[in-house]
């Protein structure tokens, strides 16, 4: 499938940085660190490598200033954006520490809705390693065009899901980590019937 232009490498721009803008509010919620060409995003519900050029585009409409400099992490914070204590793991640490999935995912075409005391919480779609199923919230998996991108995990229920736009993630450019929600005995039980 030919990239839109509006989607640089794959990814919805949009989507990405709105998303960023609501987690920057939050304390720490934000850490970005460049090195070697690539700028590294960590949040508490997925991280982003893409490479410096994009930054621009999908990370300066939320940090409002200039990439930080090679090695540097940058943290969000109540007064902005701060300079990372230098005895913290960088972001990119981080996501080199939590990325390391070689399980291929299959990504299925089944959203579920999801209820929480009553009220819909939100909807999430149905990866599957084997017959695991695996919940994401679609919000995180409109992140990129499924068609251009190759999901991986490894065997622990609670693994996050790997989305790179090439078979080996060691070597993607752009790579996007999603941190999973266990399904519930009754999607487990779908999803065994429909994948056994």
């Amino acid at each position: 499938m030919k990239r839109a232009t509006s989607t640089p490498a794959g990814l919805n721009v949009k989507k990405i940085t709105a998303y960023l803008k609501g987690q920057a509010k939050s304390r720490n919620a934000v850490r970005i660190t460049c090195q070697s060409g690539s700028v590294y995003i960590i949040t508490g519900y997925a991280a982003f490598k893409l490479p410096v050029v994009l930054y621009r585009d999908v990370i300066q409409p939320v940090t409002m200033q200039d990439a930080p400099a090679d090695g540097v992490t940058i943290v969000s914070s109540d007064a902005g954006f701060v300079v990372n204590d230098p005895h913290q793991l960088t972001a990119a640490q981080m996501l080199q520490k939590f990325s390391a999935c070689k399980e291929e995912v299959k990504r299925t075409s089944i959203l579920q809705e999801v209820e929480a005391k009553g009220k819909v919480w939100g909807t999430f779609r149905m990866f599957r390693n084997g017959s695991r199923p695996i919940m994401i919230n679609s919000e995180y998996d409109a992140f990129v065009d499924h068609h251009e991108f190759v999901y991986h995990s490894s065997n622990s229920p609670f693994a996050p899901i790997l989305a790179t736009d090439t078979v080996d993630p060691k070597k993607a450019a752009v790579s996007v980590l999603i941190a999973p929600m266990k399904a519930n005995d009754e999607i487990q039980q779908v999803c065994n019937r429909l994948f056994a």
